[in-house]
């Protein structure tokens, strides 16, 4: 056996990075992944997914100089194909659950606007799809002990806190649940992080740091009664077990949650079909028509909106705008003035304000009123998740 258990991360020399550069995209198989990066018997892997290294300018797609990760690397020499990496350039960021979200819109965006084809966008999709589950047998921690139990100096923070807010917890006092909860969830962070296992966490991929780590490991917290507006407060945890005061409190969450996913299905369903029925008479008009309004709306565009709006036009000084992926930067923090749909005055709602996104040369949906459904299906799922939220009142 390997007298040391993990490998840490480290910054690599001359010689591992040359041994890095030398390989190409047909090199990145599971036998060199296994060899590069796995665990055996009587040897520690050659490298370590966050090792870092200084990538130079222009060695592979970098207009600079940048500090990179031994991941990274592997991930935009595998993932991304010459057709992507040309717009892209290459990818230096964390790509967790945000960061893949992030760059499966930029390279959906490329295939709207054709710079990519659809059999690009379907290999890249299959290409991270494989890396990513081929490795995780190899790389993925899974959860120990060490992760589960609460940490002693979290646990020594607990019962302090409960004892010196006890009689507001009796109360079912939930801001003061709450504030107890976040302090937990900031404590035990720093007390687990260095853990491998943490990882399933930090990633945002599965499992949650707020809702599993804290109802499993630190404490559940407030839960709604049936049959008033009050709450119950369990001090427990799941790892630890439940108390035998909390039972009704669990029994109610089983019994709300059962009739709470029933009652808004049902009522998210209805809103849906309302919304089928308004929207199947709206449809966009043909390519270039304008209606002419001068109504827009005013909206501040954010880092939060600027995906929503991507493909709309926007008046700026009289002339007509279109917000892309290479001009929206430009108008984050600013107030423009929109056109839109509630403003046009054409019978079919005119291709200025209703933008180019459901247009012949990109989605090609003239009669996207049929997609109100969409928004029906998502009240159905938030009236679910608010329901679970309101229940749980997860932090």
């Amino acid at each position: 056996m390997a007298e040391e258990k993990e490998r840490k991360k480290k910054r690599l020399n001359e010689k591992e990075r040359n041994k890095l550069y030398a390989l190409t995209p047909e090199d990145i198989k599971l036998s060199k992944l296994k060899e590069m990066f796995a665990y055996k018997k009587d040897k520690l892997p050659d490298f370590n997914p966050s090792d870092t290294f200084r990538l130079p300018k222009g060695k592979f797609h970098n207009k600079s100089q940048v500090d990179t990760t031994v991941g990274r690397y592997i991930f935009n020499l595998h993932c991304l194909t010459p057709e992507i990496i040309k717009h892209t350039g290459y990818i230096n960021k964390t790509l967790d659950k945000t960061g893949m979200r992030s760059l499966e819109d930029r390279i959906g965006n490329l295939l709207l606007e054709d710079k990519i084809d659809h059999e690009t966008y379907i290999e890249f999709i299959n290409k991270y799809q494989w890396l990513g589950f081929s490795m995780n047998q190899f790389l993925a921690s899974t959860l120990t002990s060490n992760m589960l139990q609460t940490p002693d100096k979290v646990k020594k923070k607990k019962e302090e806190l409960i004892k010196n807010n006890r009689e507001e917890l009796d109360k079912g006092n939930i801001e003061v649940i709450d504030k107890i909860e976040k302090k937990l969830m900031d404590d035990a962070k720093k007390e687990i992080e260095d853990i491998p296992d943490y990882e399933i966490y930090a990633s945002g991929c599965r499992g949650s740091y707020e809702n599993n780590y804290k109802n499993s490991s630190l404490i559940r917290g407030a839960i709604a009664r049936n049959n008033s507006d009050e709450y119950y407060i369990s001090k427990s945890n799941l790892v630890d077990g439940m108390k035998k005061e909390d039972y009704p409190a669990y029994s109610d969450l089983v019994v709300s949650g059962s009739y709470m996913r029933g009652v808004q299905t049902a009522e998210g369903g209805y809103e849906g079909k309302k919304l089928s029925a308004v929207g199947q008479t709206v449809a966009q008009g043909e390519k270039g028509s304008d209606c002419g309004t001068e109504k827009t709306l005013e909206l501040e565009i954010t880092n939060h909106n600027s995906d929503l709006i991507l493909y709309r036009y926007i008046i700026e000084r009289g002339k007509k705008v279109l917000l892309t992926k290479e001009n929206i930067d430009n108008y984050i923090g600013k107030k423009v003035k929109l056109r839109s749909p509630m403003y046009c005055t054409n019978d079919k709602i005119c291709n200025i304000c209703a933008g180019e996104l459901y247009g012949e040369d990109m989605l090609d949906i003239p009669d996207w009123g049929l997609l109100f459904y969409k928004v029906g299906t998502s009240i159905m799922y938030e009236s679910i998740n608010f329901s679970a939220l309101k229940i749980s009142l997860i932090a």
